[in-house]
């Protein structure tokens, strides 16, 4: 009985369009990740993150949680692109945000941020 509903459910939802929006799907550096100076779990030397599908990078920014900026040596593309690289100075121990805007092909803005911490 519940392979049939969901078997229906499906057939009902095949011939709509999709609406999905573009969104994150992954990044080397985990929101809320704690890494360490030492060689056990160091910060990486490039933030890499993907999305589902391409976007343009409207804006990045890395800070420290008191606000500072950090400079970054990154030059945004100007074409779409589905995974970024971007190099990261050393950093010291304390908490940072990165900060990320991107717009999808079809007009949608997003934004978020990974915070994490270096001790």
């Amino acid at each position: 009985m519940k392979k049939a509903l969901a078997i229906s459910i499906m057939l009902m939802f095949a011939g709509m369009p999709a609406k999905a929006h573009v969104m994150i799907k992954s990044s080397n550096i985990e929101h809320g990740g704690i890494y360490d100076a030492a060689p056990k779990n160091p910060v990486p030397e490039n933030l890499e993150f993907a999305f589902n599908g391409d976007v343009g990078l409207v804006d990045i920014r890395l800070e420290t949680s008191t606000g500072e900026s950090i400079e970054l040596e990154y030059v945004k593309p100007k074409e779409f692109q589905t995974v970024f690289v971007i190099p990261l100075p050393s950093l010291g121990s304390g908490s940072y945000v990165f900060y990320w805007r991107a717009i999808a092909k079809d007009g949608h803005a997003m934004s978020g941020k990974i915070e994490f911490s270096v001790r």
